[in-house]
């Protein structure tokens, strides 16, 4: 026997690791890279269009109060508003919101009469009372 020390078994180390697997051919039913189907994601679509034209709807009838369309008033709930927000989300994604981090000086550290205000505050909690 040798004096080298035995090296852990590992998958890739076998020598028949590789045997009958075929690469992912372009157009294979079973490769899903979007994670959606074609019918599931033309069905998203059509939701996110149908929940347009309500907004649209609900919109000029607001703007519009003289036409007395009491029924699009009467759906602007909170419920109703955020359905119809998520399905536009589905296919739209939503929206980024910008953070503004830099302080008055434009750096990324908070200002030092915050930081030596909080730090004296915290060292007045918790010192032990004399």
């Amino acid at each position: 026997m040798t004096d080298e020390p035995k090296k852990p078994y590992r998958r890739k180390d076998h020598p028949e690791h590789m045997t009958g697997l075929k690469p992912m051919k372009k157009g294979d039913p079973n490769r899903n890279p979007g994670g959606l189907t074609k019918e599931s994601r033309a069905l998203r679509e059509e939701q996110a269009r149908k929940a347009d034209l309500i907004l649209n709807k609900m919109i000029d009838a607001v703007g519009n109060k003289s036409d007395g369309d009491d029924e699009a008033i009467a759906l602007i709930r909170s419920d109703v508003l955020k359905l119809l927000h998520t399905a536009i989300e589905r296919v739209e994604g939503k929206a980024k919101q910008a953070v503004d981090l830099s302080s008055t000086d434009g750096t990324m550290s908070p200002a030092a009469a915050v930081s030596d205000a909080v730090l004296e505050a915290l060292k007045r909690k918790h010192d032990p009372k004399p």
